[in-house]
């Protein structure tokens, strides 16, 4: 699920077997209907409250919404449907803890993501090359910042 087109074809590119466009379709209605039931893991990657709720809303019972995104303001979150879904809320900072065991199936070749790597930029690029191309290039999804002793 994304916003940007181009993203969404990347994905579907790499395997994605069904994509949502948030600004065109219902996700809450889309994800249920995919599902049937909701989904085990609800990431929100956008640090936006409709996102954060849409999360909560198509968790499965017994399922997690994984926080990975920092949010400008305080989210607010109905604890009941938590409840009756007995469905939990966890956050990650930076994917800290998880590097060693990604890093390990990455060098393995197990994971490839090759294919999701846009661009290659030296760190002393990093805003024009990197941030700022990602505000103007939504076909851009990973970038590498290499850099120099």
């Amino acid at each position: 699920m994304d916003v940007s087109d181009e993203r969404l074809a990347k994905a579907q590119e790499i395997g994605a077997t069904a994509i949502i466009n948030g600004t065109r379709q219902n996700t809450e209605e889309e994800i249920l209907a995919l599902t049937g039931i909701g989904v085990d893991v609800a990431f929100e990657a956008a640090g936006a409250q409709p996102t954060f709720t849409n999360a909560v809303n198509t968790v499965k019972k017994g399922g997690e919404v994984v926080v990975i995104a920092a949010f400008s303001k305080p989210a607010s979150i109905d604890l009941m449907q938590l409840m009756v879904k007995e469905a939990s809320v966890t956050a990650i900072l930076a994917y800290r803890h998880i590097f060693p065991e990604i890093i390990s199936l990455i060098a393995n070749g197990a994971l490839d993501v090759k294919q999701v790597i846009t661009k290659k930029i030296p760190l002393d690029n990093l805003i024009e090359e990197g941030f700022e191309l990602l505000i103007q290039d939504k076909s851009q999804a990973k970038m590498l910042t290499k850099i120099q002793p």
